[in-house]
């Protein structure tokens, strides 16, 4: 068959009977081939129609109120030669203004001027700059930023950094409650140098004085350190963990108590050791789960440059009862070889603190592409917390790892921002968290344009990776046959799960790294809901042909995300079923191949179960089936057959 185009909004059926030959055989001849010409033309010019079944769908916070919203950090500090970096990552399609918050340590307020971040676009606000202007006493503190939208529709990350030490610190924003909902904090984390300084680095987020009543502990070292703070309206306290104790100890834990409300509190540890150039982030967890399991994405094995790497996971057992923990690294190699590394098991005490065994020298290999990490333990959801990274031999490449309980988080999706510098890239990684395949699709925007992945399919627990200086640099093609300007330098990662009951079952985060200098940060922010089902079509829309002409038909979809962004044209990830409103003028097979058997006309059609969301009345996302249908109209026309001399008058 030949492609033509005609409008999908209205299928016409005709059956074109045969002339007959008045005029000499060669004058039909010459005037069919100019008609066939002149249809094709015309037809051919309104091509792409698109005939959805369903009204389109709004995105699943549709109805959401864009209402004053409050995302809350920790601490941010501007001594000691560091520079801190407020990231602002807009996941919606319209531009919004921030305004940023700076809390003295103290917890006096500076409001900035309001800051502009365009539609599914990135920027960076200099706090240092910031502080500058709000006075001596602001050098160190708390922050905040407030904006008018729907829930993280405006994503926000921290990023602390001397370049010159090759320190950095990371920390990811919520809205208050959203991190910590109960009044007990829990952390563990592993001391890998002797030496190391470690600060637990507490914060009152609201206006009302709160009391924090808690303890650190010291695996090795049979000791602990109090600690008790009464924090006044947004202060801070640095709390510096005895240097005796640490310098005793393989790995620590932190608890805190407080009795302010939901969310009042928020807590971070900072570990650093100044003459390695080695630090790291360790976050607070929240007690409790849905399931007993951990998982990470994106754990760096091998060296770089020549520097070796080790995985540092600390474990610790919160609950009352016994636990045993179980853990594996999935990984997949260069050579596209795939494989699990079990590492050996450990029991744990109620309260107790365990490293578990790296040693295996498989983790030390340098073919690997990438790689995961899974924890699993006995006992009830969110019993046994963890931490891991990867810790280079001299100390100066650290790779932090969150750990997250899959069916924890908001949903299967990510909006990350992303930069690419003079020597460093963001790398986005995405793991496949169920013992079944699981698709996805990417995109990456840029002004002026967006790189598509397509829909890809990721094997039970593994790990996707997608470096984007990598995408820029070797002009890779997207799944539109676009290649990203050489000369972009920022934009904004989205990506979602597609399937029915897919959602929570893939985590992902972004790692900005900068190997040259030797650091590397963590953002990680999701949606309310996964992508949903927008319109389909099936191309071409229309054909015209002859009796034995062949089309290969193409069905696809368009899916929204919560903000209402709607992203491109891309294939249908459920089986299809093909069919033809008339078998004995075109057939089609399973795989979507038509063949035209006689004159007349049909319509081909395609038909998928696609996969709609929306909150319930708690604010959970749930998944219902969005059966679909598109179609694509022909008709095939007698062939004119020449034969015997042929004479014109």
């Amino acid at each position: 068959m030949r492609i033509l185009s005609l409008p999908a909004s209205f299928v016409k059926f005709s059956i074109r009977s045969k002339q007959s030959l008045l005029l000499a055989v060669a004058a039909v001849s010459v005037i069919a081939i100019l008609l066939a010409v002149s249809i094709f033309v015309a037809k051919r010019s309104s091509a792409h129609g698109v005939s959805p079944t369903k009204k389109k769908q709004q995105g699943c916070c549709a109805d959401d109120p864009a209402i004053l919203r409050r995302m809350v950090g920790t601490y941010y500090t501007t001594e000691d030669g560091f520079q801190s970096t407020l990231v602002l990552n807009n996941k919606g399609p319209n531009q919004i203004a921030v305004t940023p918050i700076l809390h003295s340590e103290s917890g006096q307020t500076f409001t900035a001027s309001p800051v502009a971040v365009g539609g599914q676009s990135s920027s960076e606000v200099n706090l240092n700059l910031l502080a500058s202007i709000a006075g001596a006493q602001f050098r160190s503190g708390s922050f905040e930023f407030t904006y008018e939208g729907r829930l993280l529709e405006m994503g926000g990350g921290l990023r602390i950094v001397n370049a010159e030490k090759s320190l950095i610190f990371d920390e990811q924003l919520l809205e208050p409650g959203m991190k910590f909902p109960s009044s007990r904090l829990e952390t563990v984390y592993a001391v890998p140098f002797e030496e190391s300084q470690i600060s637990v680095i507490v914060t009152n987020t609201t206006a009302q004085p709160i009391l924090v009543d808690g303890d650190a502990i010291f695996a090795g070292a049979n000791g602990h350190h109090p600690i008790m703070e009464n924090l006044g309206p947004y202060e801070t306290q640095v709390v510096n963990l005895p240097r005796g104790l640490v310098k005793k100890a393989s790995a620590g834990a932190v608890s805190l108590n407080h009795n302010g409300g939901k969310g009042a509190l928020l807590a971070i540890v900072h570990l650093r050791d100044d003459d390695r150039g080695y630090s790291e982030t360790v976050n607070f967890t929240n007690p409790g789960g849905k399931i007993s399991e951990r998982h990470g994405a994106g754990l760096r094995l091998g060296s770089v440059n020549n520097d070796p790497l080790k995985p540092v996971i600390a474990v610790r057992n919160i609950g009352d009862s016994a636990s045993t923990v179980t853990a594996i690294v999935p990984y997949s190699k260069q050579d596209g070889g795939t494989g699990t590394i079990a590492l050996p098991p450990v029991s744990l005490a109620p309260g107790e603190i365990k490293l578990l065994n790296t040693s295996n020298p498989q983790l030390r290999r340098n073919d690997f592409d990438t790689a995961g990490l899974e924890i699993k333990y006995t006992g009830a959801p969110g019993t046994v917390i963890a931490s891991a990274s990867s810790v280079s031999q001299s100390g100066n490449y650290v790779f932090a790892l969150p750990m997250k309980d899959p069916q924890g988080g908001l949903s299967s999706t990510g909006g990350y921002p992303w930069f690419i510098g003079m020597s460093s890239s963001t790398v986005v990684f995405i793991k496949n968290t169920t013992n079944e395949p699981r698709i996805f699709a990417l995109n990456l925007v840029y002004a002026g344009g967006q790189w598509g992945s397509g829909l890809k399919t990721i094997a039970p627990g593994q790990t996707f990776k997608l470096d984007v200086r990598e995408v820029r640099d070797s002009q890779m093609k997207g799944s539109d046959g676009n290649m990203m300007p050489l000369d972009v330098i920022s934009g904004h990662v989205n990506w979602s799960v597609r399937g029915k009951q897919g959602n929570k079952t893939l985590i992902g985060r972004a790692l900005m790294v900068d190997i040259v200098n030797g650091l590397a940060s963590t953002y990680e922010c999701q949606l309310c809901c996964p992508r949903n089902f927008y319109d389909s079509r099936l191309m071409p829309g229309s054909v015209s042909g002859f009796p034995g002409d062949q089309q290969q038909f193409l069905p696809q979809e368009r899916t929204q995300d919560c903000y209402g962004n709607i992203w491109p044209w891309d294939g249908p990830y459920a089986s299809v079923f093909f069919s033809s409103d008339n078998y004995s003028v075109a057939t089609i097979n399973s795989g979507g191949l038509g063949t035209a058997l006689a004159p007349g006309s049909t319509t081909i059609r395609a038909s998928w179960d696609s996969v709609r969301y929306f909150k319930d009345a708690t604010g959970n996302c749930l998944e219902e089936p969005a059966p679909t249908e598109c179609m694509s109209f022909c008709d095939v026309a007698p062939r004119v057959t020449i034969s015997g001399p042929t004479k014109l008058w």
